[in-house]
């Protein structure tokens, strides 16, 4: 295999997760989160312990409140960890991996939803200053 026959099978890749469109505006967001009271639009983030953005993030999360929900795909006992080393004071949750990166192409990300639950913003993020942001943007 020639390397232009080897660049064209990339490039004629398609990842299946753009074509199963679950997190998309207007959906209802696919994980159940009966457990936490939704009484105001709720911030969810995804942060993957695989990503070096994602770590480097986990401080500055440390400043938001029971509106905000972090989803890892990391075990619980990794998230007990990472709730005892940030103080946070909002719920984080563990996806299994392959549950996870199913969900989310890229990592970090942050959705909006609403008290029915239903998805009304999402983003790509690469720093805290754009979590900030999108917090704010949608109280």
């Amino acid at each position: 295999m020639s390397i232009k026959s080897l660049k064209q099978m990339f490039m004629n890749h398609r990842d299946i997760r753009e074509e199963m469109d679950i997190l998309k505006i207007g959906n209802v967001f696919p994980l159940s989160l009966e457990n936490y009271e939704l009484s105001r639009n709720t911030v969810v983030c995804f942060a993957s312990l695989y990503c070096k953005i994602c770590i480097d993030l986990l401080p500055g999360l440390s400043k938001f409140n029971q509106d905000f929900i972090l989803i890892t795909d990391g075990t619980e006992s990794d998230n007990e960890e990472i709730i005892k080393e940030f103080e946070y004071s909002f719920p984080v949750m563990s996806l299994q991996y392959d549950s996870f990166h199913d969900l989310v192409a890229m990592t970090p990300s942050v959705i909006l939803i609403d008290t029915d639950g239903i998805i009304q913003k999402l983003k790509e993020i690469d720093e805290i200053g754009e979590i900030i942001s999108f917090v704010e943007e949608s109280r």
